[in-house]
């Protein structure tokens, strides 16, 4: 919350301060409360969808779609000026993360077949 939320703030102190308290408020809510649930909705997707390959693929596209959406619409309702600046970092640190989260799921499945 904190790092994303102070970058946000960083990208667009040229706008003024207000907009660049703003835009790190929100970005850093966001990032904490999207994380949680973004990878719970990631997670239950792979969980539903089984756990191989495409349904690892498939669950990171959709989950990936709603976590550049829901920042793209705050940001707009924000006014923030430099949104893909702000929103960059969490987005990519976020999809590793959540690829990450669903091959351990599915890596651990396959142990559960095997043992």
């Amino acid at each position: 919350m904190l790092i994303y939320g102070v970058w946000a703030a960083f990208v667009n102190l040229d706008h003024g301060n207000e907009m660049a308290l703003r835009a790190g408020l929100g970005q850093g809510a966001y990032a904490f409360v999207s994380t949680w649930l973004v990878t719970g909705a990631a997670r239950e997707l792979l969980a539903r969808l089984g756990y191989h390959t495409l349904a690892l693929v498939l669950s990171f596209l959709i989950t990936f779609s709603l976590m550049l959406s829901i920042p793209l619409f705050l940001h707009a309702l924000l006014g923030t000026v430099d949104v893909w600046e702000a929103i960059l970092p969490g987005l990519v640190w976020g999809s590793g993360y959540i690829i990450f989260v669903l091959w351990i799921d599915v890596r651990a499945q396959a142990m559960k077949r095997i043992l």
